[in-house]
């Protein structure tokens, strides 16, 4: 996400009970970009700004789609604090 951190934006989605981690999973190294992200050419401002969520086999329909909701209102809001 633009102009957002992810370890904010992770914070934030966790504490309304959704559990998302910082980055990627092909982070080697803390601070580093994502040589995943790189190769897809994602911009440097957009891979600060990512997270992670993953389903598993007994994730429900209702739970993506609170997560979903919950990561468009964090983001918005969080973008709405931003000073820029």
């Amino acid at each position: 996400m633009a102009g957002l951190s992810g370890d904010t934006l992770a914070a934030s989605l966790g504490a309304r009970g959704v559990c998302v981690a910082p980055g990627s999973t092909c982070t080697a190294v803390a601070g580093r970009p994502s040589p995943a992200l790189e190769a897809i050419g994602v911009a440097p401002g957009r891979m600060r700004g990512a997270v992670l969520m993953t389903l598993g086999p007994d994730t429900r329909d209702e739970e993506i789609d609170a997560g979903v909701a919950a990561f468009v209102e964090e983001a918005a809001r969080l973008r709405a604090l931003a000073p820029w």
